[in-house]
């Protein structure tokens, strides 16, 4: 029963021309302290000009005697909207003399962080939000959103920009839970990055400073990390959002194998991320098959460290992937993770962490060393 009416009885007279609202109590819409701008992004734009000056050199008994600017009187800044410019010459007024054209790149190379203009939208908060301790304003509350989660015209549930149209035109309100309609808002976005992100940035905010490499088991797809679906999933705009806010740089390389593999298909769902000022490159990323057992597929990058010196011949062993007996490596490593000595609890976080890195990396080198065969890389 709402507002003193109930739903069960659905006797309508014959003159009601709207049988849906005969019965039903009014239903109250608030809205939110918290208002974003939409923004419909355009095409990236690299906005660049340069100025050409030319001179000619005068010789004096073979010295440099003084030069001469032939291009003076004449436009000599270019940009990427200035394509040409030319001298004029009195005696022939379509004939110059300079002749100077700007001729940019075609069709860049997007890079990683390429927004696709047409795949979301941009909201930003309009201010700081007094009683939203969530909110306070800049870009880490920035959000960007498929356009199929958001509503323009308010007349669809469920989607950010729902409006009292879509509230009130609902069927069969009457029997309507609270809430209803109002799945999908910007506070149900933040609040799911948050729960999913939380312990990600925990681990980046003790480490704050420290130059980082995450290997991720996302679970989420996103052209971010060139995933051959080519869309993005509710779990792969999420982390499209932690990547940006954090500036992290996506290492995924294109048009290689796909990281994961099983019957329903294969996709790229593992994503290797790091720091933008982390200082040595991440380089040779790729993707291996047949390396594991697992659904997963083996990834491998290489840190180019730039010693000044010819590596020594320990540095370029590798271990041999393709003939391991991946058996006897599980039997190994677990064996010599029960035996691993427990890191000192009483250390801080952050040397909780590195202890227990350094420990892992320490076993799984002992496994590897007993376990696999090596092999030399070329000069």
């Amino acid at each position: 029963v709402r507002g003193g009416q109930s739903c069960v009885d659905r006797i309508v007279p014959s003159y009601v021309t709207d049988p849906d609202t005969y019965h039903e109590s009014a239903h109250c819409l608030r809205f939110s302290d918290i208002w974003y701008t939409l923004y419909k992004l355009n095409s990236p734009v690299i906005e660049h000009s340069l100025e050409v000056n030319i001179f000619e050199k005068h010789y004096v008994d073979e010295h440099v005697g003084h030069w001469s600017q032939l291009s003076k009187g004449m436009p000599t800044k270019l940009s990427t909207t200035i394509r040409h410019v030319s001298n004029v010459d009195s005696k022939c007024p379509k004939c110059p003399s300079i002749s100077i054209n700007y001729l940019p790149l075609e069709n860049p190379k997007k890079g990683p962080f390429c927004l696709n203009p047409e795949s979301v939208y941009l909201l930003t908060p309009q201010h700081k939000c007094s009683q939203c301790s969530n909110i306070q304003g800049g870009p880490k509350e920035y959000m960007l959103v498929p356009p199929d989660d958001v509503t323009l015209e308010g007349d669809t549930c469920n989607k950010i920009g729902v409006s009292y149209k879509a509230f009130a035109t609902q069927p069969s309100r009457c029997s309507k839970l609270r809430g209803t309609c109002l799945d999908g808002q910007i506070s149900d976005l933040w609040h799911q990055d948050k729960r999913i992100l939380a312990k990600l940035e925990a681990i980046l905010e003790v480490l704050d400073g420290a130059h980082i490499i995450i290997a991720a088991d996302s679970n989420a797809r996103s052209p971010l990390w060139h995933d051959p679906h080519g869309n993005t999933c509710p779990k792969g705009a999420i982390l499209e959002r932690f990547i940006s806010a954090h500036d992290l740089r996506v290492h995924n390389t294109p048009n290689l194998l796909t990281t994961f593999q099983s019957h329903a298909g294969q996709t790229n769902i593992d994503v290797t991320l790091s720091t933008r000022d982390i200082p040595v490159p991440v380089v040779r990323w790729n993707v291996h098959d047949d390396a594991t057992s697992s659904n997963h597929r083996l990834i491998t990058f290489s840190l180019e460290v730039d010693s000044g010196t010819e590596e020594a011949d320990e540095d370029r062993m590798r271990f041999n992937l393709k003939d391991a007996d991946w058996g006897k490596f599980g039997r190994v490593l677990r064996t010599k993770l029960s035996q691993a000595p427990p890191v000192e609890p009483s250390l801080s976080q952050k040397d909780f962490i590195d202890s227990t890195v350094a420990e892992l990396t320490k076993v799984y080198q002992n496994t590897c060393t007993e376990t696999l065969k090596r092999t030399r890389l070329p000069r």
